[in-house]
């Protein structure tokens, strides 16, 4: 769904502004690099696209719902993510990254 809404935004974008656009020269393949980077699997563009403009400028005033930034694992407890988290002493004395805030 995102990338139907993405190039959608995309058309009426040139569609409005199109004729400042035909001044940009090679403005063609300028399209075409965006459409690509957007849509490449590997840039993951439209993710970051819908999550930069459409999640906290385009939802809101669609849906009514205020859009409250998620906090990642480490700011919300500050406790070390699992990508993040070591385990101190051997295999028998190991702390699973769940409970380390516990100790605390």
């Amino acid at each position: 769904m995102a990338y139907w809404v993405t190039l959608a935004a995309f058309w009426w974008f040139t569609y409005f502004f199109g004729f400042i656009l035909n001044l940009v020269p090679m403005m063609l393949y300028l399209k075409c690099g965006a459409l690509v980077y957007l849509y490449c699997p590997f840039t993951r563009g439209v993710d970051k696209v819908v999550d930069a403009v459409f999640k906290p400028y385009v939802f809101p005033q669609v849906f009514g719902v205020p859009y409250v930034k998620k906090a990642t694992a480490q700011e919300s407890n500050g406790a070390p993510t699992n990508s993040e988290a070591t385990f101190h002493g051997g295999a028998d004395n190991a702390v699973a990254p769940d409970n380390l805030a516990a100790l605390d």
